[in-house]
């Protein structure tokens, strides 16, 4: 992964990382898990056994063709996290 997101940056193309920091049960990938992805849909790494990466649409794509990305306005990362999962469970239900 540390090599594609190098040539992702040396091309000053736009990436986010995705990490879990927390799973239980039979999640297929553990907290510290990574994933890289440009605003072009070109992922590496995973944070699922697919499915969330299988589940990419233009709309979580645009996010990262955002000058600023998620507005989330919020301070602590209890509010962040909650406020991300927020964001994808209704663009998630809107798709």
């Amino acid at each position: 992964m540390l090599s594609d997101l190098d040539q992702w940056m040396n091309t000053d193309q736009a990436i986010a990382i995705a990490t879990v920091i927390q799973s239980w049960g039979s999640a297929p990938q553990r907290a510290g898990s990574k994933m890289g992805i440009t605003a072009q849909g070109a992922i590496s790494g995973s944070v699922s056994g697919g499915c969330v990466e299988a589940g990419l649409g233009e709309a979580q794509l645009n996010c990262l063709r955002a000058p600023i990305g998620l507005a989330i306005q919020v301070t602590t990362p209890e509010e962040i996290a909650f406020s991300i999962m927020a964001k994808i469970i209704a663009t998630w239900r809107n798709s």
